[in-house]
């Protein structure tokens, strides 16, 4: 208490002393450079794959180094600015948190759910067919291969064809479709 006492009397005594020392605390923290810590508040979907695009938005993303899910690195992502990233999970994805790097550390939010792709094939049945998009899916692509024509008296058919597009869906839309037959 003493100490403190007469460290106290020599500053307010020494008023060029306090000065100089307030300066030059002044100058050191304008050299400080204050990094913002970085925070996800949202992401959506809530559901991916390798080929959704998920928007995260959050506080600090400028100068990102890393955005993952699951722990898995994503294939891309861009920083659209200081509050939004658009980010593509990886092949391999897994549930779990969705995470950011910056400069500053890391920031995290739990309740990512990876969906893997999948593979339907559907042959002749005489009539239509559907498919349900399911949650998460934003895109499919179709690879539609046609069947060799039938011999008639008119001439030989064809070799069939082979065609294949990617569509922009939404989870829930109904795809409907009819599978041909040889010669049909």
């Amino acid at each position: 208490m003493k100490l403190f006492y007469k460290t106290m009397t020599f500053l307010r005594s020494n008023g060029k002393l306090l000065s100089k020392l307030l300066l030059s605390l002044i100058c050191m923290l304008s050299l400080f450079n204050y990094m913002q810590a970085q925070t996800i508040s949202a992401f959506s979907p809530a559901f991916g794959a390798n080929y959704s695009t998920i928007t995260i938005t959050g506080t600090g993303f400028t100068g990102a180094t890393a955005v993952k899910f699951g722990g898995t690195a994503a294939t891309s992502y861009t920083v659209v600015n200081s509050t939004t990233i658009t980010a593509v999970p990886g092949n391999a994805g897994t549930s779990g948190s969705v995470s950011v790097t910056t400069a500053g550390g890391t920031a995290s939010l739990a309740g990512f759910t990876w969906v893997a792709p999948t593979t339907s094939s559907y042959n002749y049945t005489g009539a239509t067919q559907t498919w349900t998009v399911p949650a998460g899916v934003t895109s499919v692509t179709i690879n539609a291969i046609g069947a060799q024509g039938a011999n008639s008296a008119v001439g030989t058919g064809g070799y069939g064809a082979s065609m294949t597009g990617t569509f922009a869906v939404v989870p829930g839309d109904v795809l409907t479709f009819y599978t041909g037959g040889q010669g049909l």
